[in-house]
């Protein structure tokens, strides 16, 4: 299970959805580097896991907030040890290419949301579910 937040924006109507936790899905500690879209990521991933000794310690869905746009992305999260090293992702922003700050649930809250349509940040309504 996981968490959902949903942002709705009261001047246009327009609603992103991010998405913590696992839910129901199961990846293969082998295979998940299929569901990440950016190739190079992938392939880096790819390499680290065949490393002898690689262990994968987490696979969730979550945010990512540009502290510079004010927008919000959710991606998968990983951490991966190896011998001397524990790897997490690094994403850019589409928008600005700024490196997104990972933002736990807890603290979700405590970062402005702008919608991506009008580009209002201050008329906004926030309701939380979880997902499966």
């Amino acid at each position: 299970m996981g968490n959902m937040v949903t942002f709705t924006c009261r001047k246009c109507g327009h609603e992103q959805n991010i998405l913590w936790g696992a839910g129901l899905f199961s990846y293969n500690d082998e295979e998940f580097a299929d569901d990440i879209k950016d190739p190079e990521m992938s392939r880096e991933i790819r390499l680290i896991l065949q490393q002898d000794g690689a262990v994968v310690e987490s696979i969730m869905e979550s945010g990512y907030y540009c502290p510079l746009c004010y927008i919000w992305h959710d991606f998968l999260y990983f951490s991966i040890v190896t011998e001397h090293l524990v790897h997490t992702p690094i994403y850019q922003c589409e928008k600005c290419h700024n490196t997104l700050q990972l933002v736990p649930f807890e603290n979700y809250a405590d970062y402005p949301w702008k919608c991506q349509k009008c580009s209002s940040c201050n008329d906004v309504i926030t309701s939380v579910s979880r997902w499966f």
